[in-house]
C-alpha cells in the first residue's frame, strides 16, 4: 500500500513531466539567467563529488558512471560548458 506522501510525490512528478513535455518554452530575462548561473555554480562547488572536465572521457553506460560516483568521482563533458561564438 502506498503512503499518501508517495502518492503526492508521484502526482507532482507526473505534473512536472507533463509541463515539461507539453508547455511552450519560457522566455527568461538576462538577470534571471545570471542569477540561475550563480546558483548553479554554488551548487556545483558544494557537491561532494570530485568533478573533472574532459573533452574525451565518456561513460558507456550507467554502471560505469555509478562506479565512479561510489568512489566520489565523476567525469563531466567539457563540450557542454563551452559558449560558442557564432559572430552575433
Amino acid at each position: 500500500m502506498k503512503t499518501t506522501s508517495a502518492i503526492a510525490k508521484k502526482s507532482q512528478v507526473e505534473t512536472l513531466a507533463k509541463l515539461y513535455l507539453e508547455s511552450a518554452p519560457a522566455e527568461i530575462s538576462e538577470a534571471t539567467i545570471s542569477e540561475l548561473c550563480d546558483w548553479l555554480w554554488g551548487e556545483f562547488q558544494s557537491t561532494p563529488l570530485n568533478l573533472e572536465f574532459s573533452w574525451y572521457e565518456r561513460y558507456n553506460n550507467a554502471a560505469e558512471m555509478f562506479t565512479d560516483i561510489k568512489q566520489s568521482h565523476l567525469w563531466v563533458s567539457a563540450e557542454n560548458y563551452v559558449r560558442h561564438n557564432d559572430g552575433n
